[in-house]
């Protein structure tokens, strides 16, 4: 079976523009949320279980607006990987505090490079550990 797909350049959204304007923001922040940061860890809240999981997750915060990458290997040896991830707006508050789709996130920082979120979602209490790091090459290359 042979498939035909034919393709021509243009313009990238405004949506995907905004998108990849938080990526680029990220990096010029002043304040604690300056940079990449990789998700560690997700536990519930209420019982302490730690959630299993076999992806990496990514998150930029730019000026008004966050973005937040996926990355699942599907075939490291042949660097065959899905990206998925979800873009939204986003509010500094305060060091402790950060509101994303209207959603408050409470941050309680370990060092400058670690803090964890915890937020409600479906009635339960979730915490996620994240780490400041170097933005993986893959993903400079598609920015």
């Amino acid at each position: 079976m042979w498939k035909t797909e034919r393709w021509e350049r243009c313009e990238p959204p405004t949506l995907l523009k905004n998108a990849l304007d938080s990526y680029r923001q990220s990096r010029h922040r002043k304040d604690c949320l300056r940079g990449t940061w990789k998700l560690k860890a997700v536990r519930n809240a209420d019982t302490g279980e730690m959630e299993p999981t076999s992806m990496h997750q990514y998150k930029f915060y730019g000026k008004d607006a966050y973005i937040t990458f996926v990355i699942a290997p599907l075939d490291t040896e042949n660097m065959f990987y899905t990206f998925s991830g979800n873009f939204g707006a986003f509010e500094f508050v305060n060091n402790n505090l950060v509101r994303e789709h209207e959603s408050d996130f409470h941050l309680v920082w370990t060092d400058e490079d670690h803090f964890t979120m915890t937020f409600r979602l479906n009635g339960r209490m979730w915490e996620e550990e994240w780490e400041h790091v170097r933005t993986p090459r893959r993903i400079r290359q598609m920015f």
